[in-house]
């Protein structure tokens, strides 16, 4: 595996998957329309995917997981909003047809860095009168 983010990513997902597994999600070209093989006859479809990566760029970039952050996956699109504020994190689109590690990398540093840029504007509050 190459790239840093990809490896930091492989790390994350070992709390929940085995290493054959990670090594599937991330290690191996998988085509986003069949979705990548985990264990017996179980596949990970892109939006599980995405949403697992998008949780993974909040929690780096804002640190822990308890942010009151809605991941919305649809096919191949991802956004992450923070409940509180309404504030967008994250809002993109994962243009391969595979997922490969060279993409994923390249995907991965553009969700983190939106979630980074995110991180400053979060901490407003903002009221919504009806």
């Amino acid at each position: 595996m190459t790239g840093m983010l990809v490896e930091e990513f492989a790390g994350w997902l070992r709390r929940w998957f085995s290493e054959d597994e990670v090594k599937a999600m991330v290690g191996e070209s998988w085509r986003i329309e069949d979705g990548v093989k985990l264990r017996g006859s179980c596949i990970m479809n892109i939006e599980e995917f995405l949403q697992l990566a998008a949780t993974f760029a909040v929690e780096r970039a804002l640190g822990g997981s308890g942010r009151e952050v809605k991941i919305l996956a649809k096919y191949n699109e991802v956004c992450a909003i923070h409940v509180g504020t309404r504030t967008v994190l994250i809002a993109s689109a994962y243009r391969g047809a595979a997922v490969s590690t060279s993409a994923l990398n390249e995907f991965l540093q553009e969700i983190v860095e939106q979630a980074e840029e995110g991180r400053d504007f979060y901490m407003s509050v903002r009221s919504v009168v009806c």
